[in-house]
């Protein structure tokens, strides 16, 4: 399964870099460890500037305890792994999930300037790579760290930032490609996280009606990328689609072969004639997107189907378009649809179907 990259991350990274060249104290917590009942996966983040925060760690006493120590990392300008209180012993905090966490906190950020400008520069190219971090610990105390990174350019290491990564973790990297964080013990005092930096996940809706728009909606909402495209200008209009990052109006077929629709892609075809949603299903079938789905009958998909295998597409191809479109939850107008319509979505990315 992909890890699944939504806005919140992006902005989370664009916020601590930020912060790094505005000279500003902050502090990002890192969950480098999850094992068992938590509330919430490694990989998640919270940073911490002023008095105010930004992403989670998993809400109630887990994030209040990271607070606490993150404010105390950035008065001190210095960094520690925190395991968070999980015993119902505890007075202060009794909590009951019984997992348990590990959460780098660095309050010294500006150590990692340049990797950190690194990294943000592949987000926004929806490149790839790696973020890794080399810690020294014992005894569960963080003794010392050091930030790395690994762009990627296809399948091959374009760079390396950093000295002294493993060369067991590079060869993992390179074989295994994994695509969530992972957490690493070399001997008895070396961890090494290391976190794969991915496009965002981006939404193709293709059909700007009522249906459309609300599947835009409820998109955003859950923190994809949306691009809405419509030939009909009255519809494609910025104006209408605010929660849009991007509105085209254009021939559809022409505007979807512009786009580059790969694993990270998810395309929804809502458009307002068979005819339309043929050319748009043809149209991105061949493509890597991640997901496919297209509105209708079960009488207008099998027309669908049977014209495009007329046209010579593989039948096996056609078998992963989500068709009729949607989770079945008895949805009516036109935001329920759109609320299905992205539930399908995440269950696709959250390998849930």
């Amino acid at each position: 399964m992909v890890r699944a990259v939504l806005k919140d991350d992006t902005l989370i990274w664009n916020k601590v870099r930020e912060c790094v060249d505005g000279h500003r104290p902050c502090a990002l917590a890192i969950v480098i460890e999850a094992v068992g009942s938590t509330p919430q996966r490694i990989g998640a983040k919270l940073l911490l500037e002023g008095g105010s925060t930004l992403g989670t760690v998993g809400g109630g006493m887990v994030e209040a305890q990271t607070v606490e120590v993150a404010r105390v990392c950035v008065n001190k300008s210095v960094s520690c792994i925190f395991t968070p209180r999980t015993s119902e012993k505890d007075e202060k905090y009794p909590l009951r999930c019984g997992g348990r966490m590990s959460i780098l906190i660095d309050g010294c950020l500006e150590r990692h300037s340049h990797i950190i400008g690194m990294l943000t520069k592949v987000i926004e190219s929806r490149g790839k790579g790696f973020l890794i971090v080399r810690m020294s610990v014992e005894d569960g105390e963080l003794l010392n760290h050091d930030w790395m990174f690994v762009a990627l350019r296809g399948d091959n290491f374009a760079d390396v930032s950093g000295e002294g990564i493993p060369t067991q973790l590079l060869t993992t990297l390179a074989y295994k490609r994994p695509c969530k964080p992972i957490l690493k013990r070399f001997g008895e005092r070396e961890w090494i996280y290391a976190e794969p930096i991915l496009p965002l996940f981006r939404l193709i809706v293709v059909g700007a009606g009522h249906v459309g728009r609300c599947v835009a909606q409820v998109g955003s909402l859950v923190g994809l990328e949306v691009i809405v495209i419509d030939e009909r200008a009255e519809y494609a209009d910025k104006s209408t689609l605010p929660f849009a990052e991007a509105v085209i109006c254009d021939d559809i077929v022409r505007a979807l072969n512009t786009l580059s629709i790969d694993e990270f892609t998810f395309v929804v075809i809502v458009t307002r004639s068979h005819e339309l949603d043929e050319m748009a299903l043809e149209a991105c079938i061949n493509t890597g997107a991640r997901y496919i789905g297209m509105m209708g009958s079960k009488l207008k998909v099998r027309r669908i189907f049977e014209s495009l295998i007329a046209k010579g597409i593989e039948p096996q191809k056609l078998k992963r378009v989500h068709a009729p479109i949607g989770m079945r939850i008895g949805a009516v107008t036109p935001m329920e649809l759109g609320i299905s319509v992205i539930a399908e979505v995440i269950a696709s990315y959250r390998d849930a179907l």
